[in-house]
């Protein structure tokens, strides 16, 4: 789709070690450092330039590794961790939020 809130198939992508190419409009875009660990896509007419691009293994290995990097910091064990301190320190509040 063009535009999404956090696309979860896109980071499944990138934790399989794949490169991505996402719109400007898509939440995970912040995520991506452009030509590093994905491409993010200005114009329309950028799909198939990055298309191209991707055609070259070495360009599509050397994306995919970056983007297994970057999924790893969103596993679902750190999420969950980072989720259950937020709680606790909610929690710890003396007055009402």
């Amino acid at each position: 789709s063009r535009s999404e809130a956090f696309g979860m198939s896109i980071l499944e992508g990138m934790a399989c070690g794949l490169p991505v190419i996402v719109t400007k409009n898509c939440g995970v875009a912040d995520l991506i450092e452009h030509n590093k660990n994905g491409l993010i896509m200005k114009e329309d007419s950028d799909l198939g330039n990055y298309l191209h691009l991707l055609r070259s293994k070495k360009e599509r290995l050397r994306i995919g590794i970056h983007a297994g990097t970057t999924a790893k910091a969103y596993s679902w064990k750190r999420v969950g961790i980072s989720h259950e301190a937020f709680y606790r320190q909610i929690l710890s509040c003396k007055s009402p939020v």
